[in-house]
């Protein structure tokens, strides 16, 4: 009796402590059911996460590419220019040296004429004061032939000086002057 009793007392522990483990493990079920839940939360959460980090990621790698090819474009765009510059550099200095030949050259042409006309100035010097000459020892004659003539009345004489160059003709007022081939004067 002692036995069966210490037997039921022992199979009501066993019982007792067989619903405590069911109550036990039911809430270690739980507990985990619940980890999962929050488990597969939190890994949507973190895959969403991702997701948008991936995205943003391949939006700045997009926005990236693009900005890389504007930098390209105006890399070659610059490069052109910077061409083109260069290439007008080197017309300009061409110019140059074509603009430095021609004003030697117009120098060079400028010497000869200034030394063309001192040699013509110099041959026109020599032909006016000889035609002067001339005109003196007349005029000396006209004198000395008035001066025999008293009554006559005599005109004064006009004398005009130019800066125009003579053309070989000693030209007086009305027409008075020295033509080559005629016997009037």
């Amino acid at each position: 009796m002692k036995l069966d009793l210490k037997e039921k007392e022992l199979s009501e522990w066993e019982e007792k402590l067989n619903a405590r483990e069911k109550v036990e493990i039911q809430k270690l079920l739980d507990h985990i059911a619940v980890f999962y839940v929050k488990k597969q939360e939190f890994e949507s959460e973190l895959d969403e996460k991702r997701k948008s980090f991936e995205d943003g990621l391949r939006n700045r790698l997009v926005e990236v590419e693009k900005k890389e090819g504007e930098v390209n474009h105006t890399e070659e765009k610059l490069a052109k220019w910077e061409q083109a510059m260069e290439n007008k550099a080197n017309k300009l200095k061409e110019k140059k040296k074509e603009y430095k030949v021609k004003v030697k050259a117009l120098k060079e042409r400028e010497k000869s004429i200034i030394m063309y006309e001192e040699k013509y100035l110099g041959k026109e010097k020599v032909k006016i004061e000889s035609e002067r000459d001339e005109d003196d020892s007349r005029s000396k004659r006209r004198k000395n032939e008035n001066q025999s003539n008293e009554g006559a009345v005599s005109e004064p004489r006009i004398v005009m000086q130019s800066s125009i160059p003579g053309d070989g003709f000693r030209w007086r007022k009305y027409g008075q002057h020295v033509a080559k081939g005629t016997p009037y004067p």
